[in-house]
């Protein structure tokens, strides 16, 4: 029997997907696939969102070609778009507000990060993700003061079995206030 692996790495722009995805993909020796690349790489996109600086995914089923692959790691900021796929291991990075807007300032204008660290606050991509492949194998991980090292190890626990999945962050209140501090700073609103 063909033993086959499929994870996929999922958060906002600026919670550590790219380092993660790759470092999990040297350790397991998977192919790494960034979806977005692929997807234009792949001409199944039918254009920009100029307005919000993201790609439009052009309907239909992306993933005949991956479902081939033994060993692979999805990095995507969209995993609604995976749902042709059963994943061993579903993990949504979250970073806490504040660092997220350090890790984007310098990246992106005030409404791009604005958007990724409300979609961060509000649970998007874990929404996304148990509505996409149900709770049962899904694992977050918040990477404001985690480094790689730690975050691998998460992983390949919940992997062989030594960490029981869900696992889901319960972050309060006071990420909402962080988030509303944020937009007021952006957007000039004492």
């Amino acid at each position: 029997m063909e033993c086959r692996r499929i994870i996929v790495v999922t958060g906002s722009v600026g919670a550590g997907k790219t380092t993660l995805s790759r470092e999990l993909a040297r350790i397991l020796q998977c192919r790494y696939i960034n979806l977005g690349d692929y997807l234009i790489s792949k001409g199944l996109t039918a254009g920009i969102d100029r307005r919000r600086k993201s790609i439009v995914v052009k309907e239909g089923n992306i993933m005949d070609e991956l479902k081939k692959e033994d060993c692979l790691i999805i990095e995507t900021i969209y995993p609604n778009l995976l749902s042709g796929i059963s994943p061993d291991l579903v993990i949504v990075l979250k970073c806490d507000p504040e660092e997220l807007y350090r890790r984007l300032k310098d990246r992106y204008d005030a409404e791009k990060i604005i958007e990724n660290v409300e979609a961060d606050v509000i649970d998007t991509f874990t929404i996304e993700s148990i509505n996409t492949f149900g709770d049962d194998k899904i694992m977050e991980i918040d990477t404001t003061n985690t480094t790689l090292e730690d975050e691998v190890k998460l992983v390949l626990s919940a992997l062989n079995g030594s960490v029981k999945l869900p696992i889901f962050l319960n972050r309060g209140l006071d990420i909402y206030i962080k988030l509303n501090s944020i937009r007021r700073m952006l957007l000039g609103h004492s």
